[in-house]
């Protein structure tokens, strides 16, 4: 965006727009677009962490990339468009928080997994996933035991019946993979 306050645009947005020049275009605008997210970002400091330049960066981008933009008319529309898009950076920029405050599920590593008393380990399923993986590295019996427990849902008769082996033997497996995810969640 540097790049784009240091060209010197004159002319209206839809002059602008003629000559095919949307960097021009926000560079005469940049600093209304940096005042229209000042705007929208006020009184959320400490419950956001995004600031107005990188919320004007964002928007800016996408109203170059934006169909929209080629149709404007004057400097209103302009604006009108740039909150609008500012808006919904800004929307979305909520929503990603908020989704990645919900990746945290509650996984129980218990026998039973619906009889697992109240103090399930609540753990992040993609923290979940990477140690799995690494127990598929060095025991892949047991992540695949847990991997029918946990994504199937079957029972230890079924795992047993799955993979050809014992249900002693799935229990086994499955004792073993859990004491190592419970040890690893436990130093993570």
């Amino acid at each position: 965006m540097d790049g784009l306050r240091d060209t010197s645009p004159s002319g209206s947005p839809r002059e602008c727009l003629t000559a095919g020049s949307e960097h021009a275009l926000l560079a005469l605008y940049y600093d209304e677009l940096r005042r229209l997210a000042r705007h929208t970002l006020r009184g959320q400091a400490g419950r956001i962490t995004l600031q107005p330049t990188d919320l004007a960066h964002e928007a800016a981008l996408r109203l170059i990339g934006s169909q929209a933009a080629h149709g404007i008319r004057d400097e209103g529309h302009l604006l009108s468009l740039a909150a609008r898009v500012i808006r919904t950076t800004f929307i979305d920029e909520i929503r990603r928080r908020r989704a990645l405050k919900r990746e945290v599920h509650v996984v129980t590593l218990w026998e039973d997994c619906a009889a697992a008393p109240c103090a399930a380990t609540a753990i992040d399923m993609l923290r979940f996933d990477d140690l799995l993986g690494e127990l598929a590295s060095f025991e892949p019996e047991g992540a695949q035991v847990v991997e029918l427990r946990f994504y199937v849902g079957l029972t230890m008769a079924e795992i047993a019946d799955t993979l050809g082996i014992s249900e002693r033997t799935a229990h086994r497996r499955w004792h073993s993979a859990r004491a190592w995810l419970l040890h690893a969640l436990r130093d993570s």
